[in-house]
């Protein structure tokens, strides 16, 4: 093996360096023009963002109308606004007379007045049954405390439906608890044949009430 000269090794190193640089130089770009791979997802990016910023725009118009709704509906029973402090009025004094009350028809009355007032909060759905539940514990026999009970949980069905269970369960059903009775059945069986159905409930209410009649 014939050893090479210095000159010789320089000529071939400086060969090698010239080919490095000229592939540096020469190496095409992975992203030459925007018709090239890149290009494509570049346009379908540009296209995808234009798509989602033209349907995104109703769904955010439609967030705030359903906001406003909400807020429209519930003004009422803000504390700042008139009926809010109308509100907290009545129930002060709902309360003052819930306090001294001498018997339980005034009291009954009261727990009333202040059931209404609890139930226009928007979160007052089960403190207003309550205080219906002790108007109604108050004086089982009083047929208007059972009336405004209804029309007050006319939106819940539910807790209507519970709270007219639990009367006709402390009432007497006879003799001055009959007509208080014969309401909870009546508005049982409504309940049962309308939005919380249920035939055969509704069919046994029915026959109750007759053999009330009856006896």
């Amino acid at each position: 093996m014939v050893p090479r000269s210095q000159a010789a090794r320089k000529f071939h190193y400086g060969q090698r360096a010239e080919v490095s640089q000229s592939r540096r130089i020469r190496r095409p770009s992975l992203c030459p023009a925007p018709q090239g791979f890149c290009g494509v997802f570049r346009t379908r990016d540009t296209r995808l963002g234009r798509a989602m910023q033209d349907w995104s725009t109703p769904l955010v118009l439609a967030t705030a109308a359903f906001l406003g709704l909400v807020v429209w509906r519930v003004r009422p029973a803000l504390p700042w606004s008139q009926d809010g402090r109308a509100s907290r009025e009545a129930l002060r004094t709902a309360r003052a007379i819930i306090e001294s009350a001498s018997d339980g028809r005034a009291r009954a009355l009261a727990l009333c007045d202040a059931a209404d007032v609890v139930g226009k909060r928007v979160a007052g759905s089960a403190n207003a049954t309550g205080l219906y539940l002790r108007a109604i514990r108050a004086d089982p026999k009083a047929v208007d405390v059972l009336e405004r009970a209804i029309a007050g949980l006319a939106r819940r069905p539910r807790a209507l439906e519970s709270l007219l269970w639990r009367h006709l369960g402390v009432a007497s059903w006879t003799g001055a608890s009959v007509p208080a009775v014969r309401t909870s059945l009546d508005a049982l069986r409504v309940l049962y044949e309308g939005r919380l159905r249920n035939t055969a409930r509704a069919r046994a209410l029915a026959h109750a009430r007759d053999a009330l009649e009856g006896a």
